[in-house]
């Protein structure tokens, strides 16, 4: 048997002519205006993700990386991504 997923009631406002386009849509889709606007979420959400810059300790790391080894590039250096990170590890 699935478990059913905790629900959470929230209550928005929409103008009449929006909320009638709702009505109309959730009929003609033969669904609930609640799975309607549940579908819309999770299409906004994964646009949203994609769009979205990433910020986490991660991508800091990966500009950190990305700058300093641009800056050995234009030394005229060779160094192996294998060293810079042995490096790293041990500044922090």
């Amino acid at each position: 048997m699935l478990k059913r997923e905790k629900l959470a009631i929230k209550t928005i406002s929409l103008p009449a002519p929006i909320a009638q386009r709702v009505d109309r849509i959730a009929r003609k889709e033969n669904t609930t205006v609640s799975d309607l606007f549940r579908e819309s979420f999770r299409l906004y959400e994964r646009e949203y993700a994609l769009r979205a810059p990433i910020k986490s300790k991660h991508s800091v790391k990966w500009k950190k990386l990305k700058r300093t080894l641009a800056s050995i590039a234009k030394q005229g250096k060779r160094k192996c991504l294998s060293q810079f990170i042995a490096r790293d590890r041990r500044s922090n």
